[in-house]
């Protein structure tokens, strides 16, 4: 998951060399990447607001671009939650049948 365009993620293949192969790594490597991007864009944003004057056209611009990034932000976040709430209790409804 990427914010500029999609990734693609292999379950069957190492993340990175020395990494284990689970897909709840790859997934979770994924989410953090997006979340690290949209971090960035963020901050970015925001010093552009500074630099570029709340009532200039560059202003307002960065600031389109700061609600933008905050936005994907949020479902970024909401995506984690409900991944690690479904992981957890599918975890807890393999456990009690075994």
């Amino acid at each position: 998951m990427s914010v500029s365009g999609t990734q693609n993620i292999s379950f069957s293949t190492p993340v990175d060399s020395g990494s284990d192969n689970s897909w709840m790594a790859a997934l979770a490597k994924a989410l953090a990447k997006s979340m690290t991007s949209l971090q960035n864009r963020m901050v970015a944003d925001g010093k552009a607001m500074d630099t570029g004057g709340k009532s200039t056209s560059a202003g307002n611009n960065a600031n389109t671009d700061l609600q933008v990034a905050t936005q994907q932000y949020s479902l970024v976040v909401t995506a984690i939650s409900n991944v690690l709430n479904t992981v957890g209790a599918a975890n807890k409804a393999l456990a009690t049948k075994q």
